[in-house]
């Protein structure tokens, strides 16, 4: 659908520019700037109306290697219902641009401060980023007990660093501007967790070569994603130089990537391959206000929707090294993220 979409979007742009250039006065190479600001920084706040994050275990390369393929049915699945985060979070950031006639950058960056306190519907095995000591010995898995309340806290967010190619505008009739742009840049996410599952009380042996897990504890480590983007998108503009302006802006951009994790994530405690389709689809509507001298004021609203799949797999190919590396279950990931926001800011 979104690849549908794009395409369209690139023929209207096309019909849009044959019929401006048969009027030589509504067609301008690149971006019109004649206003005098080529600076913005705006400020926005508000919430994540939808987020859904799931893992669902597939296959497991190890089970076949020692002929124990009964044990394939002891994969799971797990979302953020899991964890008791459903979305509903109040978001914060900020957005900087400086636009130029053909080129404009952006940095835009959103944060959040998800916290909860959940029970643990069945034991949960996770990878941690500080190891856990107990009795001695430092661990870097965690088991969590089923109907054990444990809390986890987490601060960080989205970022996006982006440049747009503008290489016309049209202007079919005065206060009415129309600027394409192809959208070329990089989608990340960062952050820190922290999860307090009570004292270290045990060590759980799981899996088959055997793994150790200590039960309970406290850990805290770093989250990292970093995705190149590619797409399009463009401007509408209604008003005059000196005049209040109604801006549209929107753009859809995509992500297909397949090769090793290492270069998308700072976890390199298991390297995988990975295969990703992922696309992003921002909205905004801005208001402008004239103020003394070139500034102007912007109030607005800003929607962001976010839909990333992904299917993880070892990369480990003789039993060999299955085995060597304990290989754990290929993973089936599936992300989806929608925020509202309210924006304020200065252009200037």
């Amino acid at each position: 659908m979104l690849t549908s979409l794009m395409k369209c979007s690139v023929l209207l742009s096309i019909c849009i520019l044959l019929a401006g250039m048969a009027r030589g006065d509504a067609f301008y190479w690149g971006r019109n700037l004649d206003h005098g600001r080529d600076k913005a920084l705006h400020v926005h706040a508000g919430q994540v109306q939808e987020i859904e994050f799931a893992v669902e275990e597939t296959t497991r390369k190890l089970y076949d290697v020692l002929g124990t393929y009964w044990q394939q049915d002891s994969a799971l699945s797990v979302d953020l219902s899991d964890f008791d985060m459903k979305g509903g979070y109040s978001t914060a950031g900020f957005m900087f641009e400086n636009a130029g006639r053909f080129m404009t950058f952006q940095f835009d960056t959103t944060l959040m401060q998800p916290s909860a306190n959940p029970v643990a519907a069945r034991n949960y095995y996770i990878d941690i980023g500080e190891d856990v000591e107990y009795e001695g010995t430092m661990y870097n898995q965690m088991q969590i007990p089923r109907d054990c309340q444990f809390k986890v806290d987490m601060f960080g967010g989205s970022f996006e660093i982006r440049g747009l190619v503008t290489p016309f505008t049209l202007e079919p009739v005065p206060g009415f501007r129309m600027t394409p742009w192809f959208d070329l840049g990089l989608f990340g996410f960062g952050g820190q967790y922290d999860i307090d599952a009570g004292p270290a009380r045990g060590v759980k042996i799981y899996q088959n070569p055997p793994e150790y897990f200590v039960i309970g504890g406290k850990s805290s480590g770093l989250l990292g994603l970093a995705l190149p983007e590619w797409g399009g998108g463009g401007e509408l503009r209604f008003g005059g130089r000196d005049t209040v302006n109604v801006v549209l802006q929107g753009s859809a951009t995509v992500c297909e990537f397949s090769g090793s994790s290492k270069i998308l994530t700072v976890n390199d405690h298991r390297e995988k391959n990975v295969d990703i389709d992922h696309k992003n689809i921002r909205g905004r509507g801005l208001l402008e206000i004239p103020l003394k001298g070139s500034r102007c004021l912007t109030l607005g609203v800003q929607y962001q929707s976010i839909a990333s799949d992904g299917f993880v797999s070892a990369n480990a190919d003789t039993p060999e090294e299955v085995i060597a590396t304990r290989e754990r279950f290929d993973k089936k990931v599936r992300f989806r993220m929608e925020t509202l926001q309210g924006v304020l800011g200065i252009t200037f």
